[in-house]
């Protein structure tokens, strides 16, 4: 009932309190550990969300190393195809980071 669960019912392609057997086609996130309850997966979608809007996930090769569990890895793929989370992460209400932690700060 959450606009981050509803989002992340559109991205799995329906509303699944479990893992499916098999995700719908079309889903882009699909995320399969069976140990990972509603909340949980829910967690980890917004960490998937998250670290593509910031640029975390588009070196070259990490979409072959993530692709079975989240597809939409840049900013860019995340803006088209995942338009619900992408307006939740950049909302500036929610003062969520815009740039990924370096380790260096004032």
């Amino acid at each position: 009932g959450t606009a981050l669960a509803d989002a992340m019912d559109i991205a799995r392609g329906g509303r699944f309190e479990e893992v499916p057997r098999r995700y719908p086609k079309g889903a882009w996130y699909t995320y399969d550990d069976e140990t990972c309850d509603y909340g949980c997966m829910a967690v980890e979608y917004f960490y998937w969300g998250l670290t593509s809007v910031l640029g975390a996930q588009k070196d070259p090769g990490r979409l072959r190393e993530i692709g079975h569990e989240w597809r939409a890895n840049t900013k860019e793929k995340m803006r088209k195809t995942d338009k619900a989370l992408y307006r939740l992460l950049t909302d500036p209400r929610f003062r969520i980071a815009t740039r990924l932690p370096d380790g260096k700060y004032r």
